[in-house]
């Protein structure tokens, strides 16, 4: 048994995966090419227009925490709006 699968070590898939190689792991700007923003509802474009805005915001003054949470934002409202 790999360390990974001794310490739960799992793919999106329910696959063990070597933590090391990362396989089954997603890169984030993947996560959410099925949102297509002109589909969404144009108070929700608004809000991710804001959001996004204040994440570059964020990145221009190196607060990447900020920004992480700020794009959090955005994939889950494009999530619960698309």
């Amino acid at each position: 048994m790999s360390l990974a699968q001794r310490k739960g070590g799992i793919s999106m898939s329910g696959q063990p995966f070597n933590a090391g190689e990362g396989e089954g792991l997603m890169p984030r700007n993947l996560r959410l090419t099925g949102v297509n923003d002109e589909d969404l509802d144009i108070v929700v474009q608004e809000k991710i227009k804001v959001l996004n805005e204040a994440k570059q915001r964020a990145v221009e003054e190196e607060d990447f925490d900020k920004a992480k949470h700020l794009k959090d934002a955005v994939d889950k409202l494009k999530m619960a709006g698309g």
